[in-house]
């Protein structure tokens, strides 16, 4: 076909779908606005200390504090007490950890046996399990306590930075805990294991406290 001088070619005249409207819509603010929407309110739920850290820190970090708030949100006005700020102290989500760790391994010792538990030692194992309890509550009370000026922005759910729970009475439960926890493990199952357990909460003391604080190089 012969066209005319000047005349608008049939090619030119068919309207052609901007490059990029059609590849890249997701910035024309209709392909995937939404998507950037969730994203920005995902990382607002990040505390300002957390931002910049190890994508796995800040997961780690969320999972905790979402953990946290789905085991105290339940709780009725009538139960906000001493009773609940204790609760809340013990970080319940550490406590689930505790006891699914200490009860895999007796269970795995006694299928390796081979042999029926001896359930007289039941006793035993349940005041095991509850000094392992207060280990891990002098561990993670110690560290509430020395990071308080950060949970009142980052965490302030948690008793201390809510003010439901005095410094010195955090200080009465820990030691408190602390030294329970370390008569049971030493009565129960000797010097070597009660020995151990002192240097477990050694270890968690040093992770939350100056000047050594390893929690910053964690």
């Amino acid at each position: 076909m012969i066209q005319a001088p000047g005349a608008p070619s049939a090619v030119s005249a068919l309207p052609v779908a901007s490059p990029r409207k059609q590849n890249f819509g997701v910035f024309n603010g209709v392909g995937t606005s939404s998507a950037f929407r969730r994203l920005a309110s995902v990382d607002q739920r990040i505390p300002a200390a957390l931002r910049g850290r190890r994508p796995q820190y800040r997961i780690q970090r969320l999972v905790e504090a979402s953990d946290d708030q789905k085991d105290t949100q339940g709780a009725s006005s009538e139960q906000a007490g001493p009773l609940l700020a204790f609760w809340k102290f013990l970080r319940p989500h550490t406590i689930r950890g505790t006891i699914l760790g200490s009860s895999a391994m007796v269970a795995r010792a006694v299928m390796e046996n081979g042999q029926p538990p001896d359930w007289s030692l039941l006793p035993t194992a349940a005041c095991g399990v509850l000094a392992l309890l207060c280990g891990n509550g002098y561990i993670v009370g110690i560290n509430q306590i020395y990071d308080v000026d950060i949970d009142v922005v980052n965490k302030p759910f948690l008793p201390i930075a809510a003010k439901e729970l005095s410094i010195g009475k955090a200080w009465v439960l820990i030691m408190a805990m602390a030294l329970v926890g370390t008569f049971l493990a030493a009565r129960l199952f000797g010097p070597l294991i009660g020995s151990l357990y002192a240097f477990g909460l050694f270890l968690g003391t040093i992770y939350s406290v100056p000047p050594l604080r390893l929690k910053k190089s964690a």
